[in-house]
């Protein structure tokens, strides 16, 4: 929406252009998650299990010290 009313599309009723912005967004997240699978297709064979292993506890970590931060600003 902040993209259609930054570009003036919202005042007016000029479908062509409003169309051209739908489409450069949709082929540009398609393009990314393209490039995002291919990418971790590639790595899939190349990393090995314990490094995959380190990187999932340390995501969990993660997660667990933003959940905790977010309580302690809920109890504020």
């Amino acid at each position: 929406a902040a993209v259609f009313a930054g570009l003036g599309l919202a005042a007016t009723t000029d479908y062509t252009a409003a169309s051209l912005v739908v489409a450069g967004v949709f082929l540009g997240s398609a393009g990314w998650w393209a490039i995002l699978a291919l990418g971790a297709g590639w790595l899939r064979g190349r990393i090995r299990p314990g490094f995959i292993r380190a990187v999932n506890v340390v995501s969990g970590i993660a997660i667990l010290g933003f959940a905790g931060w977010q309580l302690a600003a809920l109890l504020r």
